[in-house]
């Protein structure tokens, strides 16, 4: 039993892979008969050539989704978040991250600037747990090169829907649910009574809070529910009345 608990959750800040989401594919006609003709290896390079050489771009796809960096201008902005913490009476006693690196760098950011404001250093541990939806083979691309470099998964998670589309060789939204609904008050024992802070990412926090509250997690992926990059929501815990919402940071940004 986990006794009268405090925990926040917070996304990480605007990563890498996030600035890159709302490009737009070169020649999508192009690309989607290349795709067709040649297959989704053919389209990709073709992609990538084409970012090169018209826009200048040399990032290679896919990135890497455990190694995608926070923006080089949101290191502050996480720091910030550390500051503010106390001023809103948000005072953790320990920080659990995720272990992909923009959690990781949002949480150390979190924890020197709370330090900064409080003079007290909350220490930070990791969990495999709380990493994001792993999108295996089709994994970091912008959004919109979907349905044209790989159109019969596109076509597939139309008909499966975003609740249980589970991409090649990755995991479908409900899997990370059930991943966090086995692992989250486990997690959360050894830290019964504290404040905690943890640091993850929008299909994680969305879990965490449909686990914690009892809502239906389909119902909010199907209301396009969504956590902005260093938002934050707040629960607590008693042995009589279990998990509530706090009022007031519902995915609300505090900066």
């Amino acid at each position: 039993m986990i006794t009268t608990t405090t925990l926040y959750t917070v996304r990480h800040g605007l990563s890498e892979n996030n600035i890159e989401q709302g490009r737009k594919i070169l020649l999508p006609g192009l690309i989607q008969t290349v795709s067709k003709a040649l297959g989704s290896n053919a389209a990709v390079l073709l992609t990538e050539l084409l970012d090169q050489v018209i826009r200048e771009k040399s990032s290679k796809y896919p990135l890497a989704d455990r190694n995608v960096a926070l923006g080089k201008e949101r290191f502050a902005q996480a720091y910030l978040t550390g500051e503010k913490l106390s001023n809103l009476d948000i005072n953790p006693e320990i920080i659990l991250a995720s272990t992909y690196l923009r959690a990781k760098q949002t949480a150390g950011e979190i924890q020197n600037g709370y330090q900064t404001a409080t003079k007290r250093r909350v220490p930070i541990t990791y969990h495999e747990f709380l990493t994001e939806r792993y999108v295996g083979d089709h994994f970091g691309y912008p959004f919109d090169y979907y349905k044209y470099l790989f159109p019969e998964s596109y076509l597939q998670y139309l008909k499966e829907g975003e609740l249980i589309y589970r991409p090649p060789n990755g995991e479908s939204k409900q899997d990370v649910w059930d991943r966090i609904k086995g692992n989250l008050e486990r997690t959360l024992m050894p830290f019964s009574g504290k404040v905690i802070l943890i640091v993850g990412h929008e299909c994680v926090n969305l879990c965490i809070h449909s686990v914690l509250t009892g809502t239906d997690f389909g119902k909010l992926l199907a209301a396009d529910v969504k956590i902005p990059n260093l938002g934050i929501y707040g629960y607590t815990n008693n042995e009589n009345t279990g998990w509530e919402e706090i009022l007031g940071f519902n995915g609300k940004m505090i900066l």
